[in-house]
Order: structure tokens, then C-alpha cells, then sequence
């Protein structure tokens, strides 16, 4: 039987970015503001910082894998608003991508970060 090849996006996530995603869609909703998504990472892998978290939430907006809008001002935080994160659909494909690229290539036996 002949091997199937799959077509993968030449973008694929970072190990950061691949956990930013993953943490936006496990907080979703309204609740994708950067702190809980910062949260959320450093419960899977606590030494990243919370720089890095952030760089990565503007890094993937600005490929438009997650899409930011401002909330409402808050008075506890002097005025200013949270900026909520959701994934778009290229983000959705490009995740889903990443996390197969990542699976089938343990899944046959080879290291997943070789070529």
C-alpha cells in the first residue's frame, strides 16, 4: 500500500506559539485575556516568562492566527481595558497542521523536531 503524503503548511507554530494557541482555546471565550492565557501556559511549562507569552499573543495576531479586541475599561485596573484573544480559522488550520506534523512523526518512529 502506498504511503499517503500530507500537505503541510509551510508556518508551522513554534513550541511557544504551539502553547499559546492551545492555551487561547482552552481558556476561550471571553476569559482569552493574556494574563489567564499566561496562566494557562506556565501550568503546562512553568519557567516561560510572561514576556514571552505576550510576544507570542502579538506574534500570532499579527499573522492573524488569533484575532485581539479590546474589552471594557475597568476601574480596579486605573482605566484600561483587557485585550481578549480568540483563534481565527487559519489559526484553527494551522494548529491542527502542527499538532498532526508533531504526532505523525512520533507516531512512525522518527524524532519530531528532525527533518
Amino acid at each position: 500500500m502506498a504511503k499517503k503524503i500530507v500537505a503541510v503548511p509551510d508556518d508551522l507554530l513554534g513550541t511557544i506559539e504551539h502553547l499559546v494557541m492551545r492555551a487561547v482555546m482552552e481558556v476561550g471565550g471571553k476569559s482569552a485575556y493574556g494574563m489567564a492565557v499566561c496562566d494557562a501556559v506556565k501550568s503546562v511549562y512553568p519557567p516561560i516568562s510572561f514576556g514571552s507569552v505576550y510576544t507570542s499573543l502579538e506574534r500570532l495576531t499579527w499573522k492573524g492566527y488569533l484575532e485581539g479586541k479590546l474589552g471594557e475599561p475597568e476601574a480596579k485596573r486605573g482605566g484600561r481595558a483587557r485585550k481578549y484573544y480568540q483563534v481565527t480559522g487559519l489559526g484553527k488550520k494551522v494548529l491542527d497542521a502542527t499538532s498532526n506534523a508533531l504526532t505523525s512523526r512520533m507516531v512512525v518512529g522518527k524524532p519530531a523536531l528532525t527533518s
